[in-house]
């Protein structure tokens, strides 16, 4: 058997990963991300039914695709984990480095159209996480001790 060719793209070059997410309809998810959870949101003028980029933080640290969802590439329950910054331990509370996490969740609880499936808690891996359920799949919130 032969040895897997190396990749020759350097290391470097790697920026980072964007999920795409197919969904029933573009424009009411990226009108749902915009609204609810205060994305901003791309989509091209010739294609707003078919394609919208999503992004929050800086330089789109955290930023997602949606993709209208056809025949051969049906809506699919996903899961994204979007990860907030622990705040300095000046700053912790209950929640010990995850204020950050805590105040998202505390912000979006009482928000008319989150649907927040899953309650704020530590989890065995150490993340302070929430499941909120967006209009066709699913996201994760959390924050590392």
């Amino acid at each position: 058997m032969n040895a897997p060719k190396a990749i020759s793209v350097p290391e470097g070059s790697f920026r980072k990963v964007v999920p795409c997410l197919r969904v029933g309809s573009v424009r009411d998810s990226a009108a749902w991300y915009k609204n609810k959870l205060g994305f901003g949101v791309f989509s091209p003028q010739d294609r707003p039914d078919t394609f919208a980029s999503l992004w929050r933080g800086t330089k789109a640290d955290v930023n997602l695709y949606l993709l209208v969802a056809t025949e051969d590439f049906p809506v699919q329950r996903v899961e994204v984990m979007i990860m907030v910054e622990p705040e300095a331990k000046e700053h912790s509370n209950e929640y010990g480095g995850g204020l950050a996490v805590k105040a998202l969740y505390d912000d979006l609880k009482d928000v008319d159209g989150i649907n927040i499936a899953e309650e704020l808690e530590q989890k065995p891996w150490s993340f302070f996480q929430f499941t909120v359920l967006d209009p066709d799949g699913e996201l994760k919130w959390p924050a590392p001790l």
